[in-house]
Parts: C-alpha cells; structure tokens; sequence
C-alpha cells in the first residue's frame, strides 16, 4: 500500500470493506466462468488456473473485509459494551458460515448444470452489495 500512500491515496474504511466485497464477486465470478467452462468440456477437467485465480480474489476479499470489519466495530461500539459488539462480528462470521453450508447442502453433485447459476447468483449479490456501499459512502 505504499504506492497509494505515495501518491496521497487514501482509501476510507467503507471505501476497503466495499473493495473487499468487491474482490469476492469477482472470485465467484471467475467460478462462474469455470463451472461454464466445465460444463461446455462435457465434464472434463479444467485448468486449475480458474481455481487458483477465484481462490486469489476471495482471499484478497477477505483481507479487506475481515480486520476493517473488526477494527470499525471497535472504533464506534461504546466502552461498556465494545466486547460484546466484538463478539458480535464474530457471530456473524459463524452465521455467514452456516448460510454457505446451507447453500452447499442445497447442491446436487451430480448435477453440475446448476453450479454456473449458483455462483453466478453469489457473484451478482456481492456486485449489488458493494455498489450499494459505493453509492452509500459519503464523499471524502
């Protein structure tokens, strides 16, 4: 980040969380692009290249959201309750947790025809979410 500081860039709290959201669309976008193309294959493998790509932006997506979240429910959660607001996000992660379990549980493996629809709805809420935010932010 030293190249932004550089150049006196500075990205808002809101502004990371919404890069992060962001970066995650484009990692269910490169699985949509991927399970297209495995099924266009008629089922044959293909290049890991996909996977590796969409797992690169998820992560990346996760190192914006993750410690921004964190450290914004640590700044505006009051003294007396500043642990338990902590807390709190963790709880969401864990709810987040089970909501994708629930997805998962809603997949049929032998039903690959499904799995670019999936992803391709993930993709698109993660789009609407962090242009929501983009749109939400006030201006700096």
């Amino acid at each position: 980040m030293d190249i932004f500081r550089e150049k006196n860039i500075y990205f808002s709290s809101i502004g990371k969380f919404t890069l992060g959201i962001l970066f995650a669309g484009i990692g269910f976008m490169m699985m949509t692009f991927a399970s297209q193309n495995l099924i266009n294959n008629n089922g044959l493998p293909i290049s890991m290249a996909w996977i590796i790509i969409s797992i690169f932006f998820l992560t990346l997506g996760e190192l914006c959201v993750s410690p921004i979240g964190l450290s914004i429910m640590a700044k505006v959660a009051p003294d007396l309750i500043k642990n338990q607001i902590i807390g709190l996000w963790f709880v969401a992660s864990a709810l987040g947790n089970f909501v994708a379990g629930l997805i998962r549980g809603n997949v049929n493996i032998k039903n690959i025809d499904q799995l670019p629809n999936i992803f391709r709805q993930c993709m698109w809420m993660l789009f609407v979410v962090a242009l929501l935010l983009f749109i939400a932010k006030k201006p700096s």
